[in-house]
């Protein structure tokens, strides 16, 4: 009887692994794939390409993370009014530019450049594909769909790093550029086919925040975003400083 129950409960549940939520959750692997591709990477190609100090090496890979950092700040903001499948698109327009023009950076100033707004596309991208995540969770599923969602960033955490030193050891720095222009390429075209809920005017998220649906999740929006800007530090750690620190004992 018991049993029963339970999968009785298990079918009435709403579907969680829709096509759209494969697609959102594809585009945030392949996107952290280049973000930890680069992270490990760069810092090297700095020193070997244009002879720097291991500071400014991992000056130019630092100011990835500082421009997402800037971008999210302001990426909220946009979502709401120009909508989020359109910033998605925009911004990873910008995503894909930027790591091609990885290829042709001849000098330091340009690459710097480069980083800057690459950085700041990803932190729109990210930003972007998290509140089309969480529109497209079920709220009975929240934890469940959150968990998997974030896998997809741990799965690139994972690989991307491999990689990237892959690459950059047994063929060169140029190709792991092309193989990130080709990732994010593909990145840009799944997204093209997402269908993704836009904002719901302010008076149906009131009536949901009062039926208890989707409070308590953006009632501490403000109060969370400190927080939130820390969480990339340990990153900065472990793909900037440390790096720089190996290739300086090498």
């Amino acid at each position: 009887m018991i049993e029963s129950s339970e999968k009785k409960s298990r079918m009435n549940q709403p579907k969680l692994w829709t096509k759209d939520f494969i697609i959102i959750s594809s585009v945030n692997f392949f996107t952290h794939i280049v973000f930890y591709m680069l992270m490990v990477t760069i810092a090297m190609y700095v020193s070997a390409r244009f002879h720097t100090s291991q500071s400014i090496a991992g000056l130019v890979t630092g100011v990835f993370v500082l421009a997402s950092l800037v971008a999210r700040i302001f990426a909220g903001k946009y979502l709401d009014r120009i909508g989020r499948k359109r910033t998605l698109i925009a911004t990873l327009v910008v995503f894909v530019i930027a790591m091609c023009l990885h290829l042709g950076a001849d000098s330091l100033v340009f690459l710097m450049l480069i980083r800057f707004i690459h950085g700041a596309a990803h932190g729109f991208v990210t930003t972007a594909a998290g509140a089309i995540a969480a529109e497209l969770i079920p709220d009975e599923r929240r934890g469940e769909g959150t968990g998997y969602y974030a896998t997809s960033m741990n799965l690139a955490m994972a690989i991307g790093p491999f990689i990237g030193i892959f690459i950059s050891t047994h063929a060169s720095f140029q190709i792991a550029f092309l193989i990130g222009s080709i990732i994010t390429l593909i990145d840009f075209v799944a997204a093209l086919f997402l269908k993704a809920p836009e904002a719901e005017h302010a008076e149906e998220k009131k009536l949901k925040r009062q039926q208890g649906s989707i409070g308590r999740i953006i009632l501490n929006q403000k109060r969370s975003l400190f927080p939130a800007l820390l969480l990339p530090l340990p990153l900065l750690y472990k793909f900037v400083i440390l790096p720089v620190s190996l290739c300086q004992r090498n």
